[in-house]
């Protein structure tokens, strides 16, 4: 999938197909996922949060997923100002 779809493709599609992207970049459903349960972060904001990265394609997308699993992770990683995000994203996958 392109990421440039894939904000349009979760808004479509909606909740089915948020729950297959979820699965696609971690594995698990949500409800396996403890840290995903638990968060009233949605995984949206972190797709969000993702595409506004510049260098970003479809491995690196699906890599940072599962990078972010950890709500606080991913909390903080929404919170930060594009650059930090990046920088931090890199040097977390070894890109």
């Amino acid at each position: 999938m392109r990421m440039e779809n894939t904000k349009s493709l979760i808004v479509e599609r909606g909740e089915e197909n948020l729950l297959h992207h979820h699965r696609t970049c971690t594995g698990r459903s949500p409800t396996e996922s403890r840290t995903m349960q638990n968060s009233s972060l949605r995984f949206e904001a972190i797709v969000d949060a993702l595409q506004e990265i510049p260098g970003m394609n479809d491995v690196v997308f699906r890599d940072a997923c599962g990078a972010l699993e950890d709500v606080e992770k991913a909390e903080t990683f929404v919170a930060m100002d594009v650059d930090e995000r990046k920088i931090w994203l890199f040097r977390k996958l070894g890109v």
